[in-house]
Order: structure tokens, then C-alpha cells, then sequence
């Protein structure tokens, strides 16, 4: 038993110290519009994505296909881009509208 507990230590320790190939980034979404929820168009809107401290903007419609393409760009691995629960089904531009007003996407971006 005491050989076991050891080895389970050791395995934790051993798995701990090896270091992360990986670093944390944030891909922001940030909209232009003050009211979104308020506009007719939604297709007008145009959202702004930030990474790598480039500035991409582009019709709300497409901020979804631009991210993931922006990341694809950096190796990155999206973890979470619209909060899927907050869209309308019958919507998908809307859906990403009201998504990309308070979304920030995480990405790890291998280094």
C-alpha cells in the first residue's frame, strides 16, 4: 500500500512539473454598435476581432467563419467561441450578434 501511494505521488509530481507547450490567448469580440438587441438590420453591424493585435472588422454575419480562420491562422485551438445557449435557432446571424457583444473566445495558440 505504502508502494502504491508513493507511486501515485510520484506520478503527480512528475505530471506537474512538465512544462505546458501551450499558451493562453484571448481572442476578443468587441461590437460597435451601442444597442444591438435594438437594431432591424443585424446584418449591417459590424463587429470588430482583435488578434495578434491585428483589428479585422467585418459584417456581424461572418465574425464566426473570421475567428475561427483567424485562429487557424495561429494554430489555435478554440475552446469556446458563441455561448450557443444564449442564440435564437431560427437565427444564426443573430445568434452570432448577441453572442459577440460580451464574448471573449479563449484559444490556446501552440507555441
Amino acid at each position: 500500500m505504502k508502494k502504491l501511494a508513493f507511486l501515485i505521488i510520484l506520478f503527480q509530481y512528475g505530471c506537474a512539473i512538465q512544462p505546458s507547450t501551450k499558451t493562453e490567448k484571448n481572442i476578443n469580440i468587441i461590437n460597435d454598435e451601442h444597442d444591438i438587441y435594438s437594431s432591424q438590420y443585424i446584418g449591417n453591424i459590424n463587429c470588430t476581432i482583435r488578434a495578434n493585435n491585428e483589428t479585422v472588422q467585418k459584417n456581424i454575419a461572418t465574425c464566426k467563419s473570421i475567428l475561427i480562420t483567424e485562429a487557424e491562422q495561429l494554430n489555435a485551438d478554440i475552446i469556446h467561441i458563441f455561448k450557443e445557449e444564449n442564440c435564437l435557432k431560427d437565427n444564426s446571424i443573430k445568434c452570432a450578434a448577441s453572442s459577440a457583444v460580451n464574448m471573449s473566445a479563449r484559444a490556446y495558440i501552440d507555441q
